[in-house]
């Protein structure tokens, strides 16, 4: 199973992709490539770029975001990854799809090797903060007050 999808209501992301955005679909390199419209499938086309059986021990998909500093990167995975105003397309090994909007069905790991001022509480029931003031913070119990002297 693999987000193949992301659907983005307009307005949610306005630091990111502008005031008053309409709604943006990101496809992660799925089977299929999608357009959802109003939170519904609007179009399936098959995706030219697909990989079948490029990765083994249960990896199906793997996709970076990749851009300048500034860009949004961060802003994205928090909405990927702990977000319930977006809208996630999911495909199985059987190349079903279907539209969800709980994040908790996937595991999602949050890893970014800057120490952050502060660590990434959004991830949820189901995932992991792997940054590096999270690492931090676990290694000292939890207590982040000698954290301000960095």
């Amino acid at each position: 199973m693999r987000i193949a999808a992301l659907y983005i209501p307009e307005g949610v992301l306005p630091h990111v992709f502008g005031e008053n955005h309409t709604q943006i679909t990101l496809n992660f390199g799925g089977i299929n490539l999608y357009t959802i419209c109003n939170g519904e499938i609007s179009d399936i086309k098959p995706n030219p770029y697909y990989l079948d059986d490029i990765f083994q021990d249960g990896i199906s998909l793997f996709s970076c975001i990749v851009g300048n500093n500034g860009g949004g990167k961060t802003s994205l995975l928090k909405l990927i990854t702990s977000s319930w105003h977006c809208w996630y397309v999911i495909e199985n090994e059987n190349n079903k799809f279907w539209l969800t909007e709980n994040p908790e069905q996937f595991h999602r790991v949050y890893y970014t090797p800057y120490l952050n001022d502060t660590a990434f509480f959004s991830v949820r029931e189901n995932g992991k903060d792997l940054s590096k003031n999270s690492l931090i913070k676990n290694d000292n119990h939890g207590d982040s007050g000698l954290l301000s002297d960095f």
